[in-house]
């Protein structure tokens, strides 16, 4: 039950770890991030939950509502001036209300969830559920094709806004990974490089040590210099024996 409250899936679907890492988990793969060169990998779209699609989200319809709400006062007042006051027929003095009332602009702001997924759905019957004007028939229809083509609009300008979110967002994690593969590299070169200083200074001084044990030749036997203990990753060690064919691991500056 949590799992599906969750939107994970069911235990007996959950992939096993030799699906997930391969047949041999010792072995296949580096130990540690610090010595990985891969990014981290990324859950396959097949072992992700079903997304279910249930109409927008409440913060979804405030934001349409707001959208909504003084384009439909302009156009009602548009509506008025250019095409109702004009038709024929119908008494100048009954005024705007007899097109279209401002509580019908308040009834379809309300209830503009229940509206846009009703038209989402073919219904555009509905609009008519929540306005009571007396000129329903000459303006319902009208309304009808401005909400559709108004919830459009907004539609596209909010995709428009999740993809150049969504761009923005991967410009930074590919700046991030960037940086993070170009400080890997530095500490590499910078492990590598003292590696090979604590090599030649180790060379350095067994020489100089032997040459002065020969000239004092006080009879103490062969000088001998004491090597500073460098530490390697066992794991990164093992890994190098079993994959000889792969970019060699470097086993030093971490356990």
């Amino acid at each position: 039950m949590i799992n599906d409250f969750l939107g994970q899936p069911s235990p007996e679907n959950v992939p096993s770890a030799e699906y997930i890492f391969g047949p041999n988990i010792a072995k296949d793969g580096p130990c540690c991030c610090v010595c990985n060169p891969k990014e981290l990998p990324k859950v396959p779209d097949a072992l992700l939950p079903e997304k279910v699609e249930e109409g927008r989200a409440r913060t979804g319809i405030t934001k349409l509502q707001e959208f909504i709400e003084p384009k439909l006062r302009q156009w009602r007042q548009t509506r008025w001036k250019e095409h109702w006051s004009k038709v024929e027929g119908v008494p100048s003095w009954l005024g705007i209300a007899y097109f279209f009332r401002s509580e019908d602009v308040a009834s379809v702001v309300k209830n503009l969830g229940k509206i846009d997924k009703a038209l989402g759905a073919g219904q555009d019957d509905a609009v008519g559920d929540y306005v009571q004007m007396e000129a329903k028939s000459v303006v319902q229809p009208e309304l009808t094709a401005w909400l559709k083509e108004n919830i459009g609009t907004y539609d596209a300008e909010r995709e428009k806004e999740r993809e150049q979110q969504k761009a923005e967002a991967d410009r930074r994690a590919d700046e991030r990974a960037r940086s993070r593969a170009e400080e890997r590299a530095a500490k590499k070169a910078q492990r590598a490089s003292q590696a090979a200083a604590s090599g030649n200074g180790t060379a350095g001084g067994s020489a100089v040590a032997s040459g002065s044990g020969t000239a004092e030749g006080s009879g103490t036997g062969s000088g001998s210099a004491s090597r500073p203990r460098t530490y390697s990753c066992k794991a990164c060690r093992d890994w190098n024996a079993a994959n000889p064919q792969a970019v060699p691991l470097i086993p030093l500056g971490h356990t």
